[in-house]
């Protein structure tokens, strides 16, 4: 697996090759390196007319714009009027790349590094957080999260690479686990409304049972009344009577109380049925704000800044912008309405996907790209030595043998005799980012 991965790297880019080329020379080259080389060629080509011009000798004849040579045997790639359109793409082996990094993705035995640590080598990863689709080490892990909001809300899981899938999984067992807890919450329901049911019908089953008893006693003093009534002394009589009387009142009394009490046990059956159906209808899943839009007429950027500005969701609580420094994802959580984000690379595409968060989740993200200024700085005339000529508006300089006439100033810097070479300075500093001078030197020292 190793070896394979480094026959299928661009000898360029250094990369797995992306869109491959087949040059004449049967070596191959991805696209965007083999647009990089040719664009190159032109620069350099073009460089040498001027030296050459300013030096007053012929230039030596350079590749073409329309060639350039191999990045691994050095021969010379000439196109045609198609241009890199006219090389054959390598399809084979794309498909051969692609099914490589199937098979590297599925095997998952290879370390994961911290994508934050500055030494080399890196450190091993400790945690990946998959809200900000990154892996960290302990040290870089607690710079990063540190424990507040919002950073305590981020998910952090065992050193991965394959975010998507872990969020999906995290995904799936939350939505899992509210099941579990929604069928939990309906089975004691289930259980304590059976339960209240065995009761009442206990409950109701003694009150009838009452009753008839009632009904029983009220049967037998009425028999005992008609024996009364059958009685010649009228003084047994009316004492029957009145004891007759009592019985009865209290057999309808006893009767009155058993009904109170069998509607009692029927509107309580009734009341915990429908407080049982608010608890049930009260499970509310709610669904996650709308994703914002976007005011791409009032977001811009300048040379390290970039700022996006969005509507507001009604139902948001706050908003997640996450956009890539390097290659580090990085995700802010803001209340407000805009954000800038700082620390940018000039001259740079950046990717921003702004998210609506509530209780209830996440939007789906708004995107939007905004391209940073590119750096530029001009040259001090004034500081140049007289062997540097400044051209295309003070921001290319030229080694030339032949010294130019110039105003004697303070801050200009002498010959290399003097000491201080040929130099020239600029308006900004650079401190920080990579930079590079494309140079042709001819007889001078660099």
């Amino acid at each position: 697996m190793e070896g394979l991965g480094e026959e299928l790297t661009c000898p360029v880019c250094l990369e797995l090759f992306t869109c491959p080329l087949q040059l004449p020379c049967h070596h191959n080259l991805c696209r965007r390196c083999a647009e990089v080389l040719l664009q190159s060629e032109a620069d350099s080509s073009q460089d040498d007319e001027e030296a050459a011009a300013c030096s007053g000798a012929h230039a030596a004849p350079e590749a073409t714009p329309d060639s350039f040579p191999c990045p691994t045997c050095r021969k010379d790639v000439t196109l045609d009027t198609r241009g890199l359109d006219g090389l054959m793409k390598n399809f084979l082996l794309q498909n051969i790349v692609e099914r490589y990094m199937k098979l590297k993705g599925n095997t998952g035995s290879q370390p994961i590094s911290c994508q934050l640590c500055k030494s080399a080598p890196p450190k091993m990863a400790a945690q990946s957080c998959l809200t900000c689709k990154a892996s960290y080490c302990e040290q870089c892990l607690t710079l990063t999260h540190p424990a507040f909001p919002p950073f305590t809300e981020h998910k952090l899981v065992s050193p991965t690479t394959s975010f998507d899938e872990e969020l999906k999984t995290q995904i799936d067992e939350q939505c899992n686990s509210l099941m579990e807890v929604i069928r939990q919450r309906s089975e004691e329901i289930h259980q304590k409304l059976q339960r209240t049911t065995d009761q009442d019908d206990a409950n109701l089953h003694e009150v009838i049972k009452r009753a008839t008893d009632g009904m029983q006693k009220a049967r037998t003093a009425l028999s005992y009344a008609q024996e009364a009534m059958e009685e010649t002394d009228h003084a047994s009589l009316l004492l029957t009577d009145q004891t007759v009387k009592a019985k009865i009142e209290a057999t309808i009394k006893t009767l009155n109380t058993n009904v109170k009490e069998v509607k009692c046990e029927i509107d309580k059956m009734n009341i915990d049925l429908k407080h049982w159906k608010e608890d049930l209808e009260n499970i509310d899943i709610a669904s996650p704000p709308a994703a914002p839009i976007i005011k791409a007429d009032e977001c811009g950027s300048t040379m390290e800044e970039a700022r996006v500005v969005w509507n507001p969701v009604e139902e948001a609580d706050v908003y997640d912008i996450r956009y890539a420094v390097g290659n580090i994802d990085t995700v802010s959580t803001v209340r407000g309405l805009s954000y800038t984000a700082r620390g940018l690379a000039p001259a740079t595409k950046n990717k921003f996907e702004v998210s609506s968060k509530s209780k209830a989740g996440r939007s789906c993200p708004s995107t939007i790209e905004l391209v940073t200024m590119p750096f530029k700085f001009q040259l001090d005339p004034n500081t140049a030595s007289e062997h540097l000529l400044l051209s295309r508006d003070n921001t290319r300089v030229k080694c030339i043998e032949s010294p130019l006439s110039l105003p004697d100033v303070s801050v200009r810097f002498g010959t290399v005799a003097e000491g201080t070479g040929h130099s020239v300075l600029g308006d900004k500093s650079i401190k920080k980012g990579r930079h590079y001078w494309e140079n042709y030197s001819q007889s001078c020292q660099v």
